[in-house]
């Protein structure tokens, strides 16, 4: 499914449209975001947060690497929040435990730059690719 969004709030909008059809899926919720920088993957995850009731700022953990933050949402306990486009080696996969975070139902996960750390993705990760059209409009392909 394609959609076009003109602006941020919209991209939000369409965050928690997607994160709602999937509670239905009886797994860990995993969301991979694919996309060229500003193309809307950041403002995704902050209407996924939105959703969710975090209450923190949310931006990108480009530095950091990782946030995670508590939630208590249709059996979530968990929402990680992983930006990978720093990662340049294997063995930094390793330090930060990914694989077992990954496959804990109770997590919700959003991956900005999953092709860095491609070799730890979970086959089953909703794929979402961002594209920049012109000023403030973006493209969001998915399916579930």
């Amino acid at each position: 499914m394609e959609i076009i969004t003109k602006n941020e709030k919209e991209t939000k909008k369409i965050a928690q449209e997607i994160l709602k059809e999937a509670f239905g899926e009886k797994r860990t919720l995993f969301f991979s975001l694919h996309g060229e920088l500003g193309s809307g993957k950041t403002v995704f995850v902050k209407g996924v947060a939105e959703f969710l009731g975090i209450k923190e700022k949310v931006n990108s953990p480009t530095f950091v690497i990782e946030k995670n933050y508590k939630i208590d949402k249709l059996g979530f306990l968990n929402f990680v929040h992983i930006d990978a486009y720093r990662i340049t080696l294997s063995s930094e996969i390793d330090f930060f435990h990914w694989q077992s975070k990954f496959q804990k139902r109770e997590n919700i996960i959003c991956v900005e730059w999953p092709e860095n750390i491609s070799s730890v993705i979970p086959p089953e990760s909703t794929k979402i690719y961002f594209k920049v059209i012109s000023e403030g409009e973006r493209s969001i392909m998915y399916e579930l």
